[in-house]
């Protein structure tokens, strides 16, 4: 089956945002405190503690708090990030809770998952998007060193079909869909391993129990740096900052594995435009700062560009189709 035409440069990165000041959204200091907190802002997070998403969500926190706002981070981890979806779902919407999340959950879920307990598009709305990293190849001590490439990973797969497995963020998010996708194109087949979090697949990664891991960059550089895992490719247009050396797989002979992903904060979607515009206007303060934009950078990750949350949700539904076409096309099932 053909697969749906490409959109414009924008398709796969939820961040590649259009460079829109927050005019709209500009109001004084008092103004952004107005509101008195009834008790400390609530953070989601549905993954375990010590991956990017937690570190951006303890980073806004600890931003926040410079702001006067009190806020705590409450990871949820499992379902690929589906159990804190849920949980933003049934909370209030009076803007005391928020989550932070992958936005490939938003688009790829509800075409994946034909069960899903949310409406990923309508249950949530999205206030500003905080972070962004391209995915890596990592293999680890499992895979000989002699597999310097990707062409001689595929091999060492075909090879060795016991052995050959990876690790991704949860069944049907992107890092699994590229798995997927690379196996069906380079013609092997391997074991995928869903985890509740960056953290522990890298630790299994690093320790052997597992030959690979697709995961965002910022997940694996610090062993890639020290030597423990070496990455054969990475999912940019065009290679990473962080990994110059490190060849796209567009470079490496794999075709249509390319995918940004971007970091958003939520609001259950029936919180009203005047909270929305509170949320988006203590977000942009963060976002503003030089400490933040470096902290971001020492993380490995990507700061992004000035949004605003209807343009976000906008995006959302238009990566939401395209998705859903390209899904569709290839066939591709959450238990691949």
């Amino acid at each position: 089956m053909q697969e749906p035409d490409r959109p414009n440069a924008r398709r796969l990165a939820l961040g590649t945002l259009a460079k829109l000041g927050m005019a709209s959204l500009a109001a004084s200091l008092s103004a952004l405190h107005a509101h008195a907190q009834s008790g400390p802002l609530k953070i989601l997070v549905g993954f375990a503690p010590g991956g990017s998403v937690d570190i951006i969500a303890r980073r806004l926190s600890q931003d926040l708090l410079g702001q006067g706002l009190k806020s705590l981070v409450d990871n949820k981890p499992g379902a690929g990030g589906r159990i804190a979806l849920e949980a933003l779902k049934n909370s209030p919407a009076d803007g005391r809770v928020w989550a932070v999340t992958p936005g490939s959950l938003l688009v790829l879920y509800p075409h994946v998952f034909k069960d899903m307990a949310v409406d990923s598009v309508n249950d949530f709305a999205p206030v500003a998007a905080v972070g962004a990293s391209v995915y890596a190849l990592a293999v680890g001590p499992l895979v000989p060193a002699s597999v310097k490439t990707l062409a001689d990973f595929c091999a060492w797969c075909k090879a060795h079909p016991q052995q050959a497995s990876y690790a991704s963020s949860g069944n049907g998010a992107k890092s699994h869909l590229a798995g997927v996708q690379l196996a069906r194109q380079a013609g092997f087949e391997w074991t995928h391993i869903a985890y509740k979090g960056g953290a522990p697949a890298v630790a299994d990664l690093v320790s052997g129990q597992i030959a690979a891991n697709i995961t965002i960059v910022s997940n694996v550089l610090p062993h890639i740096q020290s030597g423990k895992l070496r990455a054969l490719a990475t999912t940019g247009v065009k290679r990473s900052v962080y990994l110059p050396q490190v060849p796209t797989f567009k470079e490496s002979g794999i075709k249509d594995i390319e995918a940004l992903e971007v970091f958003l904060v939520l609001l259950p979607g029936k919180a009203s435009p005047e909270v929305l515009l509170r949320a988006a206007q203590d977000i942009q303060m963060v976002l503003n700062s030089s400490a933040y934009k470096e902290s971001l950078m020492l993380s490995f990750l990507e700061p992004t560009e000035a949004s605003t949350p209807a343009l976000l949700q906008a995006q959302l539904r238009s990566e939401s189709e395209f998705w859903r076409k390209l899904i569709d096309s290839i066939g591709f099932k959450a238990d691949s």
